[in-house]
């Protein structure tokens, strides 16, 4: 009698976080509604004493590293009015990340995990739908709202980017059948819906990533075809959307007034990295100090390589910044196009937003690492459900 495969409790208990956003109380800040799953989820891995640091122990070490350093900045070097709950949720994001990068998954398991958050995105999607909440300052830009909290379009959109990427391996794998074009297309919908260019830009290049990896030992005929097609549908598909969606991606618009803060923002954060950039300015600097270095409106710097700078210096660079950087290098050693689609995906979005403090970043590299942990180069079409043969 074939064996059942049983999925332990906090795998379930972790892939219902990915829910959480539809019941969102926090508004703009997409990681305290899921503290207190994850930290139910890492209590009880540990006390199983499921967790495996020997897998990638130089990222770990650095980690600890950059955690102890935050503890010590929040301490001794600054303590900005309203920095605390940013401080915890950046301590809990941390930690997080290290137990579930060094869980001991199985296939069936992550599997499971990855098609949670799959389904997660339909449920996002159909709640726009539903809701059409816009922005009151861009009615061209749709969210979702819980409890009077409208989330951030920017994070809600870069939240959809890993279940367009599955589904577009899905698409790649199966060559494009209608069934696997429309589920591709939902978590699309979404990041068109939420006018986010940063979260679009980054799920191009992720699949142009898996689709030129995955053809690349086909024959040229049908690559050079495929390829043809693939251009006349992504051309087709934003000719007959409607203007006020495909506005916000039209390059005139990439110079409107979003930009051109960003930058300002950009350089604001430069400046306050340069006056301390050993050890930078302590947790939330740019919110703290920002409006005094030239910030035109008191924001974060949308930059999260720019965040470790201003608020951690060349140390939280050297150790964070390297811990989030090493799943996209080895992912590229071990040739896993799907990981390194994520990990590419996820880091070019983070270019472009605050995402030291939106679980999005750190979800999405401890999926890549627990992949790579499983040597998924070889064995990755089993973990994300495919059957067929390529």
């Amino acid at each position: 009698m074939k064996r059942t495969a049983h999925i332990d409790l906090q795998t379930v208990i972790f892939s219902i976080s990915f829910f959480g956003i539809l019941f969102n109380p926090f508004g703009w800040y997409i990681i305290g509604h899921m503290a207190p799953l994850y930290c139910i989820f890492s209590l009880w891995a540990l006390i199983r004493g499921k967790t495996n640091g020997n897998h990638y122990k130089s990222v770990y070490i650095l980690c600890l590293l950059f955690l102890i350093y935050v503890i010590v900045s929040y301490i001794f070097i600054a303590q900005y009015t309203g920095t605390l709950k940013i401080f915890f949720y950046f301590v809990v994001a941390v930690l997080v990340f290290i137990i579930f990068s060094s869980y001991k998954f199985k296939p069936f398991e992550l599997r499971f995990i990855l098609k949670m958050y799959v389904v997660s995105s339909y449920f996002i999607v159909l709640q726009m739908a539903v809701q059409r909440f816009n922005l009151e300052k861009d009615p061209n830009r749709y969210t979702v709202t819980f409890a009077g909290q409208q989330m951030d379009p920017n994070f809600l959109a870069a939240s959809l980017i890993v279940p367009l990427i599955i589904n577009f391996y899905h698409c790649e794998l199966n060559r494009f059948k209608c069934r696997d074009i429309f589920f591709c297309l939902i978590p699309l919908a979404g990041i068109l819906f939420t006018g986010s260019r940063g979260a679009f830009i980054s799920s191009v290049i992720a699949c142009f990533i898996i689709h030129f990896y995955e053809n690349r030992l086909k024959k040229t005929r049908y690559f050079v075809v495929l390829n043809i097609l693939l251009c006349l549908f992504i051309i087709s598909f934003v000719v007959f959307l409607p203007d006020f969606i495909t506005s916000r991606f039209n390059v005139r618009n990439f110079y409107d007034g979003s930009n051109s803060l960003r930058l300002n923002l950009w350089f604001t954060a430069v400046k306050i990295f340069l006056t301390s950039p050993i050890t930078g300015r302590g947790t939330n600097s740019m919110l703290a100090l920002g409006m005094e270095y030239g910030a035109r409106i008191n924001l974060q710097s949308h930059n999260a390589f720019l965040d470790i700078l201003s608020d951690y210096g060349i140390i939280g660079l050297l150790t964070i910044g390297t811990s989030l950087l090493m799943p996209f290098f080895l992912s590229w050693k071990k040739r896993c196009s799907i990981g390194l689609a994520i990990s590419l995906a996820t880091l070019c979005c983070a270019f472009f937003l605050p995402s030291l403090y939106s679980i999005f970043l750190w979800q999405n590299m401890m999926i890549v690492f627990a992949l790579l942990k499983l040597h998924l180069e070889t064995i990755d079409n089993e973990i994300i459900g495919y059957r067929g043969k390529k």
